[in-house]
């Protein structure tokens, strides 16, 4: 689908595409890698969480950061009485993840990480600094 919009907009006159991927699946990742030349996906999650999140290095799925996120831009649609803390050492994670495995790890319960922790504070700093991290990778491109 996004080799045909792309298609489109090239006949149009456009040549360099930005892709906001705030999904860090790998498979989903190559898909975006793959739609060919003059796109780029740009990922807000690659950034330094240092001196925001509490108990994670990274973000990953319905976490301490992913969750702040939402409490920032939508705190009514966060069900805080659903809340569990569920860290799964990547290992674990890793034949879920690429696909080797089609059941989820035991006591998966959709969250990988520690969501009690999440604040709206929290969220607006990841935010911001994707949005910096994003900006930065565009004007590089546009720099070549």
């Amino acid at each position: 689908m996004l080799r045909e919009l792309i298609g489109w907009w090239r006949a149009q006159g456009f040549t360099h595409f930005f892709l906001v991927n705030n999904h860090g699946d790998p498979f989903h990742e190559q898909a975006l890698a793959d739609v060919g030349d003059g796109v780029y996906a740009l990922k807000p999650y690659e950034i330094d969480y240092s001196g925001i999140l509490e108990k994670q290095e990274t973000v990953r799925h319905a976490c301490e950061g992913e969750s702040s996120e939402l409490l920032f831009l939508y705190p009514e649609k966060v069900r805080k009485e659903r809340i569990k803390d569920r860290d799964i050492a990547y290992p674990q994670f890793k034949s879920y993840l690429y696909h080797e495995k089609d059941t989820p790890p035991e006591n998966y319960n959709g969250s990988l990480g520690f969501p009690s922790c999440a604040t709206a504070e929290k969220g607006r700093r990841i935010i911001e600094r994707g949005i910096q991290a994003m900006m930065e990778q565009f004007y590089k491109v546009m720099e070549k």
